[in-house]
C-alpha cells in the first residue's frame, strides 16, 4: 500500500491511521473469536444464549476489518489520474511486489505440506495455484488474489471516478448495495420460512465486485464537505 501521505505535504494523516489500528484489531479479533468459540452448528446450539450473543457479536466487529483496510486503501489510491507513466509506476512499485511475493508463498506453502503433513507433490495443482485458477490448502492466502485483482484495476477505477459525475455513482452504489446486501437476506427469509425460491445474480466476480464498490465509496465520502468536518474531528 502505498505511503499515507497527503497531497500538500509529508503529514500523516492521523485518522487513516487510527483506522488502521482499529482494522488491526478487528482482524485479531475475528481470528481469536474463531479459535475460542465453535461458531458451526452443531456445536453452536450447545452454547448458553448469552455466550451465542457475545461471540457472535465479537465475530460480527471482527469482520469489519478486512473491509476498513480495503477501504483505507481506496481512500489512499482513488483520489487521482492514472497516466500511463503514473500507471507504469503503480504496477512496478506496487502490484508487481504482491504478485512476485504470493508466487513465492504459494510455492513454500506446498513444500511445507510435502513435508510436514506428506503430501505429494503435485506440479499441476501447483501450477493451477500460482495462476489463481484453484485455492490453495492454506485458507488464509483467499486475501492475495482479492487484493492483486483490485490494484490491477485501480488505475482505470481511479480514471473513471475523476470523470464521473458524483450524483451517478452514488446512485451505482446505491443500487449495488441493494443487490448485494438486502436482496441476499430477502433471498434468505424467504427461502427458510416460505420455501419460495430465490434470484440471486450469479456472478463469479460478485465478491469483487463488492469490495471495489466499497473503495467507491469511502472515495465519495472523502470527497464530501459534511464528511471531511467529521475526520477533521478526528485527527
Amino acid at each position: 500500500m502505498e505511503k499515507v501521505e497527503t497531497k500538500q505535504s509529508n503529514q500523516r494523516v492521523v485518522w487513516v491511521d487510527w483506522c488502521r489500528a482499529f482494522a488491526i484489531c478487528c482482524v485479531l479479533l475475528c481470528h481469536t473469536t474463531e479459535r475460542v468459540y465453535w461458531l458451526n452448528l452443531p456445536g453452536f446450539g450447545e452454547y448458553p444464549l448469552i455466550r451465542q450473543v457475545f461471540s457472535l457479536t465479537m465475530f460480527t466487529i471482527g469482520r469489519l476489518g478486512v473491509p476498513v483496510f480495503f477501504m483505507i486503501s481506496g481512500y489512499l489510491l482513488l483520489d487521482r489520474a492514472y497516466d500511463y507513466e503514473r500507471s507504469k509506476r503503480f504496477y512496478r512499485n506496487n502490484l508487481l511486489g504482491l504478485v512476485l511475493t504470493t508466487e513465492i508463498w504459494i510455492v513454500i506453502y506446498n513444500l511445507f505440506n510435502v513435508y510436514f503433513y506428506g503430501y505429494n507433490l503435485d506440479f499441476e495443482v501447483l501450477i493451477r495455484n500460482m495462476l489463481f485458477v484453484k485455492n490453495t490448502e492454506m485458507t488464509h492466502m483467499w486475501y492475495m488474489p482479492v487484493i492483486i485483482g483490485l490494484y490491477m484495476f485501480i488505475p482505470f477505477a481511479a480514471n473513471a471516478l475523476q470523470h464521473t459525475d458524483g450524483r451517478i455513482l452514488r446512485k451505482i452504489i446505491a443500487f449495488a448495495f441493494i443487490w448485494l446486501f438486502i436482496i441476499p437476506e430477502i433471498n434468505m427469509m424467504l427461502s427458510q420460512y416460505f420455501n419460495i425460491e430465490s434470484c440471486t445474480l450469479r456472478l463469479a466476480i460478485i465478491f469483487t465486485l463488492t469490495l471495489v464498490i466499497s473503495w467507491v465509496g469511502v472515495y465519495i465520502l472523502s470527497r464530501s464537505k459534511r464528511i471531511g468536518r467529521i475526520l477533521f474531528f478526528m485527527k
